[in-house]
C-alpha cells in the first residue's frame, strides 16, 4: 500500500506543467527565430518567459526535495494502520518517482484482477532447516521425480554447497543434511529417466516402440531374472533388417529371446542371448542437477541417500552455472559468460554425453544468461 499524499501529488503537478510549458515555449522560440519580418520583441518576450519558467522549476525542485522521496508499507492491513513494514525509496528526481509509482499502481491493479482466478496460496507453516554452518542462506530448491515425494532444499554460505532433502509422504520432515560440494549452488532441477519421458508422437521411435511392448516393460522391471542386458545400446549393435513378417509371430511368442518393433516399415530383430546383467539403475532413474558457482554440474539419482552416495555424474564448465532446464529430453545448461550448453541423452541405455555437449554463445560475461524458461 502506498501512501498518500495530496499535496505532493499537487506539487508533482505543478512540476510536470512548467516542464511541458517550458518545452513548448523553446519551441516557440525556435520558430520565432526563423521570422524573416522585425521580430526582435517577440523573442526577447519569449526569452524572458523561458527564463521565468525555468526559475520557476528550479526553485519547485529545490523547495520540495521531499518528492523525490516515496513512502509505503508493505504488508499488514489495507489501511497501513496495523502490521506491516514502513519503507522508503529515493529517486533521482520527481519525474522518475511519478513513473515508477504509476508503473507500481498499474501492476497492483493486474495483480488484483487475477486472484479472481487465481486465489492467494494459503500458508500453511514453516519447517525449521538444519544449519551445519553458521551463514547458511537458501539459495534453490526443486522437487524430486518418481514415487518419492521429496524436495531437495539447497543452502550455501558461499564456501560450501548444502542440501537438505525435505520428505512429503506424511508430514512434511527433513530427513538429511549435507554438504555436497565446496561452492555456491545456484540452481537445481529435476531430470526424468528415459523410462519415464515421452516423447511427441511424431517423434515416437525405437524408445516408443520397445516401450509399448508389455512384454518388454514386464522383463524390464524384472531385468535380473530372464532378460540380462548389459547395455540396451547393445541390442542395437545386432539388429538385422528384414523385409519380410513371415516369421513374426513366431518370434513375438519369445520376447525372452529376440526383440522385435518397427522401424520405418522394416521387421527389427535383435538377439538378446549373448547380453549380460546390468544395473537398472543406471538410466531408469529420474536425477537432480545441481549447478555452482565454481562452474560445476554435479548428478544424483532421486533416490540416493547423499549421505552416503557421490554424485553420479560431475561436469565442468568454465564459468558459474546459473540456471538448469530440462525440456523434450535434452538439459540446457545457462552460464554467467553467456553461453548456452546443451546436453542430449545418445542412443537408447547410454545415458547423456557429457563429453561433447552443444554450445551456443548468445550473451557475453557482462551480459549473462540468468534464466531460462520453456515455452511451449
Amino acid at each position: 500500500m502506498i501512501t498518500k499524499d495530496d499535496n505532493s501529488r499537487k506539487s508533482i503537478k505543478e512540476i510536470e506543467y512548467l516542464m511541458e510549458d517550458s518545452k513548448k515555449l523553446h519551441q516557440i522560440l525556435a520558430a520565432v527565430i526563423t521570422l524573416r519580418c522585425p521580430h526582435q520583441h517577440l523573442e526577447d518576450a519569449a526569452r524572458e518567459l523561458e527564463k521565468d519558467l525555468e526559475k520557476q522549476l528550479s526553485e519547485k525542485q529545490l523547495n520540495d526535495g521531499q518528492l523525490s522521496v516515496l513512502e509505503f508499507t508493505v504488508g499488514g492491513n489495507s489501511t497501513g494502520s496495523e502490521g506491516g513494514q514502513h519503507m522508503s525509496i529515493q529517486f533521482v528526481n520527481p519525474e522518475r518517482r511519478s513513473i515508477w509509482e504509476q508503473a507500481f499502481r498499474e501492476a497492483k491493479q493486474k495483480f488484483a484482477s487475477n486472484l479472481e482466478t487465481i486465489p492467494m496460496p494459503e500458508f500453511i507453516s514453516s519447517i525449521p532447516i538444519r544449519k551445519t554452518r553458521a551463514g547458511l542462506q537458501f539459495t534453490c530448491a526443486a522437487s524430486t521425480l518418481g514415487a518419492q515425494n521429496d524436495v531437495w532444499v539447497c543452502n550455501s554460505d558461499g564456501y560450501v554447497g548444502q542440501v537438505c532433502v525435505l520428505s512429503l509422504n506424511a508430514e512434511p520432515t527433513v530427513t538429511s543434511c549435507n554438504g555436497v560440494c565446496n561452492a555456491r549452488i545456484l540452481c537445481v532441477t529435476s531430470v526424468p529417466s528415459e523410462i519415464e519421458w515421452q516423447p511427441d508422437k511424431g517423434n515416437a521411435g525405437v524408445t516408443n516402440q520397445l516401450k509399448s511392448t508389455p512384454s518388454f516393460e514386464e522383463n524390464f522391471e524384472n531385468c535380473t531374472k530372464s532378460l540380462k542386458v548389459q547395455s540396451l545400446s547393445a541390442i542395437f549393435n545386432n539388429i538385422h533388417l528384414d523385409s519380410s513378417s513371415s516369421s513374426d509371430n513366431e518370434s513375438e511368442k519369445e520376447f525372452t529371446t529376440d526383440a522385435k518393433c518397427n522401424i520405418h516399415g522394416h521387421s527389427v530383430k535383435a538377439d538378446l542371448h549373448h547380453l549380460q546383467p546390468f544395473d537398472c539403475g543406471d538410466f531408469t532413474q529420474s536425477t537432480m542437477w545441481l549447478g555452482t558457482e565454481d562452474g560445476c554440474i554435479h548428478v544424483y539419482n532421486c533416490s540416493d541417500n547423499i549421505r552416503i552416495k557421490r554424485n553420479k555424474i560431475k561436469m565442468q564448465h568454465n564459468s558459474a552455472v546459473y540456471h538448469i532446464l530440462y525440456m523434450n529430453n535434452k538439459v540446457y545448461v545457462a552460464l554467467a559468460n553467456g553461453d548456452l550448453i546443451i546436453y542430449t541423452r545418445e542412443n537408447l541405455g547410454t545415458g547423456w554425453n557429457t563429453s561433447d555437449p552443444v554450445t551456443l554463445t548468445i550473451g557475453s560475461a557482462s551480459n549473462p544468461i540468468t534464466k531460462l524458461l520453456n515455452v511451449d
